[in-house]
């Protein structure tokens, strides 16, 4: 296959996917925006609740590790200020011999990703300079967004404080995370106890000494 058709290929596979988020996006701005107050008669909503019963909440690949700019998924959180991120997975990219095929075709390369729900897609891409790459996710052929750095620093807005700030917040919620695991252990002895003034308070009392 040549590399022009390949291009074209690439290029109807991102429109179709785009098409695909556009959807999402219109259904959740109107979700985000209901107010209570509607036109839509009570039928109308009985219907669009029947409809969306089964549909399942939308996800969108991102993808993390040495190309993106977010090397685990708990810095992506952090960046997004979201409590929890979906673990990371590997895939394989979706080739682009074989779309005769309605099952898609794992390519060469792997990638590790996460993904986000709709809200969290635009908020990154608001916030990120990137680009789209065709991957399999949940069985299908989908576009994954690989973001390449921050669009203030890419822009010259920006020093790479971002970023360092993302790459130090992560270490540092590790490093308290750990520091509460130490805590909370417990020694052959009982609890560990941590505080100097409470080994003195416990001797005291054990001399008599209220």
């Amino acid at each position: 296959m040549s590399q022009d058709l390949r291009r074209i290929i690439a290029r109807k596979l991102q429109d179709e996917e785009q098409r695909r988020q556009d959807e999402d996006a219109r259904i959740y701005e109107l979700q985000k925006n209901h107010s209570g107050r509607h036109r839509w008669t009570a039928e109308a909503w009985l219907a669009g609740i029947e409809a969306n019963r089964n549909r399942p909440e939308p996800r969108f690949p991102i993808i993390i590790g040495p190309e993106s700019m977010f090397k685990t998924a708990e810095e992506l959180g952090i960046f997004l200020d979201i409590p929890a991120v979906a673990p990371v997975t590997e895939t394989k990219a979706a080739s682009l011999d074989h779309l005769e095929s309605d099952e898609p075709v794992p390519g060469d390369k792997s990638y590790h990703i996460s993904h986000l729900d709709m809200g969290q897609l635009h908020n990154l891409k608001d916030r990120t300079n990137g680009e789209r790459i065709t991957i399999i996710f949940q069985g299908e052929r989908r576009t994954a967004w690989l973001p390449r750095g921050s669009k203030m620093e890419q822009d010259g807005c920006g020093d790479g404080s971002e970023q360092q700030a993302v790459n130090g917040a992560a270490r540092a919620d590790m490093a308290a995370k750990t520091e509460n695991k130490e805590d909370n252990t417990k020694d052959s002895a009982g609890v560990r106890e941590t505080n100097p003034n409470r080994r003195v308070i416990r001797s005291l009392k054990d001399l008599g000494i209220p």
